[in-house]
């Protein structure tokens, strides 16, 4: 998770800086590079702190959850307006950058409350994994036959 929030800060940052690079290939693949690296980072982020948060609150775990979404929600919802006023103000790189910062200031407190669970990774039997591969592979090839 906290790796996550680390690759999604500094792709934002480097996006920030596209605006110096020449118009063509390399401009097109270091956009591709540096959002699908934001991306695997965002999946990262995300996956752990939908882990976390009901380990952190296993007696409120639909409030948290709830809590998570909505503010998931609002940062979509507010995200363009304030990205557009701080392109406004300050240009093309300005929304990236302080994004980036952001997510990068967010990592600190994260690690602490991270440190603070106790968690120990439980061990998945071989026998559930060939248990729902075997339903998976039943309903794939079901799906594929199907008319």
């Amino acid at each position: 998770m906290i790796f996550g929030f680390l690759l999604v800060g500094v792709a934002f940052i480097l996006l920030g800086f596209l605006q110096d690079l020449p118009d063509g290939w390399l401009f097109i693949v270091a956009a591709t590079v540096l959002r699908m690296t934001e991306g695997i980072g965002s999946s990262l982020a995300f996956t752990g702190m939908y882990t976390l948060l009901p380990v952190l609150f296993p007696s409120r775990v639909g409030l948290v959850m709830g809590v998570f979404e909505v503010g998931s929600g609002l940062g979509f919802a507010v995200g363009p307006p304030i990205g557009g006023l701080l392109y406004t103000v300050g240009g093309f790189m300005l929304p990236f950058v302080s994004v980036g910062a952001t997510v990068l200031l967010i990592i600190p407190p994260t690690f602490l409350l991270y440190k603070k669970t106790s968690c120990q990774p439980k061990v998945i039997s071989f026998g559930v994994i060939r248990r729902l591969s075997g339903n998976f592979v039943f309903v794939l090839l079901c799906k594929l036959f199907q008319r």
